[in-house]
């Protein structure tokens, strides 16, 4: 599992290099140019194929709600809401035991 969540927030990463792209030279515009661009969606691609569909498929969706869908934990706390998150859970995200979802809105977790 500690894998699976490490290639989730690769993906994440890799999501924004290819979104700040996107931002600065204009959504219209083509952004085939550079061979970063390429390499980034290359790896987006690998790490999409690696993880279950349903993580993927969830995934997608937050991204399409305008949400940041991996968040760190800190202090107990989902840093997408900073909803206060029952100790067990906290300790088990803290742990990388698996892939877990904040209870209030959904978010991939990882610490």
């Amino acid at each position: 599992m500690e894998e699976f969540l490490a290639k989730l927030v690769q993906l994440h990463e890799h999501d924004l290099i290819i979104r700040e792209q996107q931002v600065i030279l204009g959504k219209s515009r083509t952004i085939h140019i550079s061979d970063e661009y390429k390499h980034v969606s290359d790896r987006i691609q690998e790490l999409r194929d690696a993880l279950p569909a349903e993580v993927v498929g969830k995934y997608d969706r937050l991204i399409k709600g305008k949400k940041v869908p991996v968040v760190k934990v800190v202090s107990g706390q989902c840093q997408g809401c900073f909803y206060k998150l029952p100790t067990g859970l906290a300790m088990e995200v803290k742990a990388n035991a698996g892939i877990y979802e904040c209870p209030n809105c959904g978010r991939f977790l990882y610490s």
